[in-house]
């Protein structure tokens, strides 16, 4: 019996390393998507810019007034972490 022990707590054991890894790689994941969303809001919101007449919907509006205006080219690391900060807030509308 004691050998039986033995696999079952190696077994558990070896259950619980897996387990921690995968959770370490499901948040990985869900932080670039997170970022790779944020990315196509940036993008999104200064092409929507470009048009004559820009939409007339919340989502939009609620974004173009916190990203900054602009296309000249420069680091995007600031827009795009305003946009992941801002996504909760566009999904709650």
């Amino acid at each position: 019996m004691p050998g039986l022990v033995r696999l079952a707590d190696a077994g558990l054991e070896e259950a619980a390393s897996f387990a921690g890894q995968a959770a370490r790689r499901t948040r990985r994941a869900a932080t670039a998507c997170t970022t790779a969303l944020a990315c196509e809001l940036v993008t999104e919101v200064g092409a929507l810019r470009l048009l004559p007449v820009p939409p007339q919907v919340p989502a939009f509006a609620v974004a173009a007034a916190v990203l900054p205006p602009g296309t000249e080219d420069r680091p995007l690391t600031g827009d795009v972490t305003t946009a992941m900060d801002l996504l909760p807030v566009l999904a709650a509308l």
